[in-house]
């Protein structure tokens, strides 16, 4: 393994940075995306940089995985360019994935470097500023810039599945699946009978259901509600329904005339193929 130990970024950003014990060398690029994520979140963190930088990066480039020319000029986790990197101390870089997180280590160290140089503060302990950070190194065009932050949460899911007292176990996939939910926050069931959420798996396939408990003032019962089961395959969305029954929208509407709006807590839970699962949680706001 090549050692990743050098100068510190400035500002050393580790305040608000997950921690990570993995130990040991380069997984394979066979491996977990949970053992990926600890080796590469541990090499960060020895060059003095947060978990999460090249775990973004990487999410949002390759999905964590070390992807192959097949071609193209843009190669591995970092989507670094061959004609441009492939040479000097990054030479062999696309079969060398401890090459790609030296290099993104130390292209992280000079963005903070040129920044100190030129009078600004450099990135450091504030998380919210991390996806710009990444984007400095990877140089995306403009309108792709904000795509980095949006996957500091994936990241945090990932380094905390991988990274612990003794790592993941290999070969076992135990990480919960990333799941992502969206749709209007207002809607207006009385007219469609139903009540709709957008719910995503980035990172791999999953089963999601969304289910709520209707507690309506004044009503004599909580009403129960869910979607159908769906399978959702990596990296797309599905649309989950919750149908509303003649006795509900009966309620609903005797309520929503007292009342300007009403609120639903949606529930989501998502599985994933080896049983791992994660909660989500969503707020309706139910008008007529």
């Amino acid at each position: 393994m090549l050692a990743l130990a050098g100068c510190l970024a400035p500002g050393r950003a580790t305040a608000d940075a997950t921690p990570c014990a993995w130990q040991g060398g380069y997984p394979g690029d066979a491996a977990a995306k949970a053992e990926l994520t600890a080796w590469m979140a541990a090499g960060a963190i020895a060059r003095g940089l947060p978990a999460e930088l090249p775990v973004m990066g990487a999410l949002v480039e390759s999905e964590i995985t070390n992807a192959p020319a097949a071609g193209q000029d843009s190669v591995g986790f970092f989507q670094m360019r061959a004609s441009i990197w492939d040479q000097g101390e990054y030479a062999g870089f696309p079969d060398h994935p401890e090459l790609q997180l030296k290099w993104f280590a130390d292209q992280s160290i000079s963005v903070n470097q040129r920044r100190a140089a030129g009078g600004q503060a450099p990135y450091g302990e504030d998380s919210t500023t991390w996806g710009m950070w990444v984007a400095d190194v990877l140089r995306p065009p403009e309108q792709y810039r904000g795509r980095y932050q949006l996957r500091l949460t994936d990241a945090r899911v990932l380094i905390a599945a991988g990274c612990g007292p003794s790592g993941p176990t290999p070969g076992v996939d135990s990480t919960p699946p990333a799941v992502t939910v969206s749709g209007s926050r207002v809607q207006h069931p009385l007219r469609s009978s139903r009540i709709v959420v957008e719910v995503a798996c980035p990172l791999e396939a999953c089963v999601a259901r969304a289910q709520s408990r209707l507690l309506l003032p004044g009503a004599a019962r909580t009403y129960r509600i869910r979607s159908s089961a769906r399978r959702i395959s990596e990296g797309r969305s599905v649309k989950l329904v919750l149908r509303l029954g003649p006795r509900i929208r009966r309620s609903l509407r005797r309520r929503l005339t007292g009342h300007g709006a009403l609120r639903a807590s949606l529930a989501i839970k998502a599985r994933d193929a080896a049983g791992n699962t994660t909660a989500a949680r969503r707020i309706i706001k139910l008008k007529r």
